[in-house]
């Protein structure tokens, strides 16, 4: 645990606000935590964070990455969908890695279980990331593929 430090964030997520704790090293490693930390002395200071808009499956995923940078394989829908929610969570944070890992692991479902995407899906896509997004182009392609 040295490597890491002995500092650590407390993460408050979702709208339950459930309590995680991650090494403070490794989180600040993304810019956007790094920024909001030290942003101001009185921040720096506070090493708590509200991410109320997420959910504690994406922030299990998320970390599991900024540790690892691996993302565990699964098959489910849910599974699917936190895939999604973690790409979006990716975009909100500024993560390229975190971006083009989760991109490719929704590829592999997308590919051995046909999950195509719906309109639905699509919508979603389109009202969570921004002009330009790597999903984007994916999503329309996955869309545009005949169903079976």
């Amino acid at each position: 645990m040295r490597t890491f430090g002995d500092k650590f964030v407390t993460l408050y997520v979702g709208n339950k606000r459930e309590k995680f704790l991650i090494h403070k090293t490794h989180i600040c490693t993304v810019d956007y935590f790094n920024n909001r930390l030290y942003r101001s002395f009185k921040q720096a200071n506070n090493d708590d964070m509200y991410l109320l808009a997420d959910s504690p499956e994406v922030n299990d995923l998320f970390q599991e990455w900024l540790y690892t940078k691996e993302i565990r394989d699964g098959n489910s829908q849910k599974y699917l969908k936190n895939l999604y929610d973690l790409y979006f969570f990716g975009e909100k944070v500024e993560s390229s890695g975190l971006m083009d890992k989760t991109i490719d692991k929704i590829q592999d479902p997308c590919r051995t279980y046909d999950k195509c995407v719906d309109v639905d899906l699509l919508i979603k896509i389109y009202r969570n990331t921004c002009d330009g997004s790597n999903l984007r182009g994916y999503g329309c392609f996955l869309f545009s593929l005949p169903k079976k």
